[in-house]
This record gives C-alpha cells, sequence and structure tokens, in this order.
C-alpha cells in the first residue's frame, strides 16, 4: 500500500485551535498599545505645536498667544502672533489661530497655526490649572485663559491640561520659564516612556 504525505484532520484543528488561541490572547495588548498610541501621538502634537510658539517668540521678536479650546474629544490648539489672541475652533473668521508668513507685514499671507483634537479617534482635553497674567510682560495684556510667550525674558503663563483615553492619562504642563512638560499624573495608570509629575 503506498502512503501519501500530509495533514490528517486532527493534525489540521490542532493547528487552527493553538493559532486561534494565540491571536486571542494578542488582540487585548494590540488595543492597549493602539490607546497608548493614540494618546501619546495626541500629546506630543500639542507639546510640538507649543514648543513651535515659543520658538516663534523668540524668532519673530513679539509675543505669541496660545488659545486652548476645551470641548470634549474635539479639543483644539491653536496659536497666533495677533496679541488680541485667536481662538482655536475658528476657521475662517477674525478669531483665526494664525501667523503672518514672513513676520512684516500683517496684510499678507498667513498660516494657520492649529491642533484639532479631531484628528486624535477617543482622546479627551481637559484643564487642570488656568493660565493667569503675569503682569510686567509683553504677554501681559494678552486676554486671560490663554497661554502666552513672551519674547524678551522667554517667560510664559503657566498652565496644565490632561489628555486622556479610557486608560491612560498624560498631563502637559508649560512652566514660567516657558519650558513644555509632559508627564503621568499622580494615581494615574503607569505610561511607559513618560515619568510622574
Amino acid at each position: 500500500m503506498k502512503r501519501t504525505n500530509g495533514f490528517t484532520i486532527i493534525e489540521l484543528m490542532i493547528v487552527i485551535v493553538v493559532s486561534a488561541v494565540g491571536v486571542a490572547l494578542a488582540v487585548p495588548s494590540f488595543r492597549d498599545t493602539i490607546e497608548r498610541k493614540r494618546l501619546s501621538g495626541a500629546t506630543e502634537a500639542a507639546f510640538q505645536h507649543l514648543q513651535r510658539a515659543k520658538s516663534q517668540a523668540v524668532k519673530r521678536s513679539k509675543p505669541i498667544v496660545v488659545d486652548f479650546n476645551v470641548n470634549g474629544t474635539s479639543w483644539a490648539i491653536g496659536f497666533t502672533d495677533k496679541l488680541t489672541g485667536c481662538n482655536a475652533e475658528d476657521v475662517s473668521g477674525t478669531g483665526l489661530c494664525d501667523l503672518d508668513e514672513d513676520n512684516d507685514n500683517p496684510g499678507t499671507v498667513r498660516l494657520v497655526m492649529r491642533v484639532l483634537g479631531s484628528d486624535f479617534n477617543n482622546i479627551t482635553m481637559s484643564q487642570v490649572t488656568a493660565f493667569p497674567v503675569v503682569a510686567g510682560t509683553t504677554c501681559a495684556t494678552a486676554p486671560a485663559g490663554q497661554a502666552c510667550f513672551d519674547y524678551i525674558r522667554g517667560l510664559a503663563r503657566t498652565g496644565e491640561y490632561e489628555f486622556a483615553s479610557s486608560n491612560y492619562k498624560l498631563r502637559l504642563q508649560v512652566t514660567m520659564l516657558g519650558n513644555v512638560n509632559v508627564c503621568v499624573p499622580a494615581g494615574s495608570k503607569v505610561f511607559p516612556g513618560y515619568k510622574g509629575c
């Protein structure tokens, strides 16, 4: 009798069951990784946006005003070189968060400068502490509640915002010296790559 090479139905079923168990164990880990990537992506986008605002203040020798528009998952952060401030949710009006492209003429082309929460699924932003007015700086006349980077002393209005997903939180801090930090709030789940606040 001639024997053929191949798999028996029992061997095939064992391979399918072992593969199914492996996939079932891996799915929660993938979900957790995706959630952390979304949260860190949103927080790092806000961090980079604030770093750019600070560098624009120095580059342009004028204060840069930053607006945090907190509205659940449809949050927005924008900045402008207009001392009257801006509205990060405004898309075309006079409150648009924008910069004079060549820093010489208010009537020239202006660039929109904002980060939108709608780009980061299921990530919320909330205010932890407000940005108080700092007397004696070029930012003193900027609208209350908005962050501002002062180009003369490099100081900023201090404030904190939290970004959150279902299981994790990260906090964005602006210090009086104009430093921008990201950390894990006390009592929150450990987030690899970030230190505690």
